[in-house]
């Protein structure tokens, strides 16, 4: 573990979302001065990503998750280049870190740190060697700080005309048209969640553009179908603070897995009993299906004696 400016932070390391509160508000009481401590625990997952994702389980690399949510509670802009270069990161890596909940996260970032920093994530969007997987991640966030920052809303609609254009342009090179992407996430695909994001932002000045991909065949429509497209206003509701969403974390289904949960012991021996009762009804199935059987050859036999 790294030596950091505060001891506290050491203590993201011995727990998940079951930590202690007081460590939570003694953090955040520090403020701005403990973002370079936090921001050095992501610069690690940048530095060397398999050392913190391969071979663990997600609870001992939640040091992460937590950096990267108090980051966000404390509103550190200074913070903002690191979630930029978090993108670049294989889709795995992530994954790991943040499982179902990644686009949301990310899109939270990009809000609440990203505010002056429109132009960097377009320009970051439009770079020809940045992936579809990589756009993906952030353009959830870029499409609702339309609603968030609406004086960015006209800046935000041109910018995505101009994205979706390239790809009527050239519809037959629509998956060549950007950086190699390692992680298989199709244009067809990365379109669909695209223009998802769009109608959730009431994005109706980009219609025709929309429709026209959908002409040309350009949108997964197992994704987003043709007659699902429906502009209406939907902002993301975020969590009021990172005690709301460690309480929320508390009740998911992952909780049940995690060694820190308080009632682990209980979890493992209901678990247990399950598997138990679930073996002893496959025992029984076998023998009732055993007994079917002889039964099935002595009606069988009886018929030919009897023939």
């Amino acid at each position: 573990m790294l030596q950091y400016n505060y001891p506290i932070v050491g203590e993201l390391y011995n727990t998940d979302f079951f930590i202690d509160g007081d460590i939570l508000e003694e953090m955040l009481a520090l403020g701005d001065k403990v973002t370079a401590d936090l921001v050095r625990i992501l610069d690690g997952l940048l530095q060397s990503p398999q050392s913190h994702t391969q071979d663990r389980e997600w609870f001992e690399s939640f040091y992460l998750s937590h950096a990267f949510y108090l980051l966000v509670e404390l509103k550190a802009k200074k913070a903002f280049p690191i979630v930029l270069e978090m993108a670049k990161l294989d889709f795995e890596d992530l994954d790991f870190v943040f499982g179902e909940g990644l686009h949301d996260d990310f899109a939270e970032a990009v809000v609440k740190l990203g505010k002056d920093n429109l132009d960097e994530l377009l320009a970051f969007l439009a770079h020809p060697k940045t992936t579809l997987s990589q756009k993906d991640i952030l353009v959830k966030g870029v499409c609702q700080m339309a609603l968030f920052y609406t004086d960015k809303r006209t800046k935000i609609i041109n910018f995505f005309e101009s994205h979706l254009q390239s790809f009527i342009k050239e519809p037959q090179k629509a998956d060549q048209l950007f950086g190699d992407d390692s992680n298989n996430l199709s244009s067809n695909a990365y379109l669909a969640y695209l223009i998802g994001s769009l109608l959730d932002i009431d994005a109706q000045e980009l219609e025709k553009s929309i429709f026209k991909c959908y002409e040309l065949g350009l949108v997964d429509e197992d994704i987003l179908a043709l007659e699902d497209v429906s502009f209406e206003q939907v902002q993301l509701i975020f969590f009021e603070s990172i005690f709301d969403r460690y309480a929320d974390l508390k009740t998911s289904q992952i909780a049940e897995t995690s060694p820190y949960n308080p009632e682990a012991e209980e979890i493992a021996r209901r678990k247990a009993k399950y598997l138990k009762d679930e073996e002893e009804e496959k025992i029984w199935k076998k023998l009732i299906q055993a007994d079917d059987d002889k039964t099935q050859q002595v009606i069988k036999k009886k018929k030919i004696f009897r023939e």
